[in-house]
């Protein structure tokens, strides 16, 4: 059984990433990879899924949101090793559901005419 990872044992970079999956909630973030990790000074883009309920959005931001520190989750893991073998200056696109990532992402390469 692998020992868990702590927040505070990522890269600045990764933390980064897993802080704007949490603060998303619901929705995609689109991001460009650079050496394995999302790579924010590229730019990225963020959509929003809002759930339509009386009384208008919730907003309250995950719990571990509020958190220095805290374990990470399966799916977290599992896309940070994918980030590290996409090559760099690729567009991937991650699906988030409750601030964690699903279980898909995209990976948009681009292709120059011959």
């Amino acid at each position: 059984m692998q020992a868990p990872v702590k927040y505070s044992s990522l890269s600045a970079p990764d933390q980064w990433w897993i802080r704007q999956l949490q603060q998303l909630g619901f929705g995609r973030i689109s991001f460009i990879v650079q050496g394995g990790s999302a790579h924010p000074a590229a730019g990225y883009r963020v959509v929003r899924t809002v759930k339509l309920r009386a009384g208008g959005e919730d907003v309250r931001p995950m719990p571990q949101v509020l958190r220095a520190d805290f374990i990470l989750r399966n799916e977290q893991l599992v896309l940070l090793e994918n980030l590290r073998v996409i090559p760099d200056g690729t567009r991937v696109t991650v699906k988030v559901a409750v601030g964690l990532p699903t279980n898909a992402f995209e990976v948009e390469q681009e292709h120059q005419a011959a």
